[in-house]
């Protein structure tokens, strides 16, 4: 079983955003899932980098919606077809238990059976309230700064979430409220 590096973060104020990434390395390749919720919606999608450690640029792969079985694009260089899945069977269910389990550990939603009690216990210094939140009981393990909320696992490297942040393109990913 592969050792995911996880970074999640809550950024504070009316713009501020919930976020998740999880990924894993393979040889030149990372494979992954991240998630953005802003105030009333989120999105979220599985990626590929492929070649990211290697001598040559990289290929960002997304699907289309929160279902790495589904639809994939090619997002950097950018492609406009949809394309099936380009990551391997046996890594595409490693992603899928990692993401559930993420989600399940960590976030909990605003529409969530549960979410009354979560915003309760956040209390009046907690983050800001967003379509999905950080489980009350994982904030003691968030370093706070003015910027906000931010945990990330050894081993996490920022070059992954630097690299998302710049050629991933959220308005093609569908938006849920």
């Amino acid at each position: 079983m592969m050792q995911p590096k996880i970074y999640i973060a809550a950024t504070g104020g009316a713009a501020g955003v919930t976020s998740a990434l999880l990924h894993l390395e393979s040889e030149s390749d990372v494979y992954g899932w991240f998630l953005e919720a802003t105030h009333h919606q989120f999105y979220a999608a599985f990626f590929m980098l492929e070649d990211f450690y290697a001598h040559r640029p990289a290929v960002l792969y997304r699907s289309c919606a929160n279902d790495a079985y589904g639809d994939w694009v090619r997002e950097h260089p950018p492609a406009s077809n949809p394309m099936r899945c380009p990551v391997p069977e046996g890594m595409v269910h490693e992603l899928e238990r990692l993401k559930s389990k993420l989600v399940h550990d960590w976030l909990f939603f605003d529409s969530g059976a549960d979410s009354a009690t979560e915003l309760a216990a956040y209390g009046p210094h907690g983050p800001a309230r967003r379509a999905v939140n950080i489980r009350s009981r994982k904030l003691s393990r968030l370093a706070h700064s003015t910027g906000g909320w931010h945990h990330w696992t050894p081993g996490f490297d920022q070059n992954v979430l630097d690299y998302l942040q710049k050629y991933r393109r959220p308005d093609r990913v569908v938006l849920r409220d």
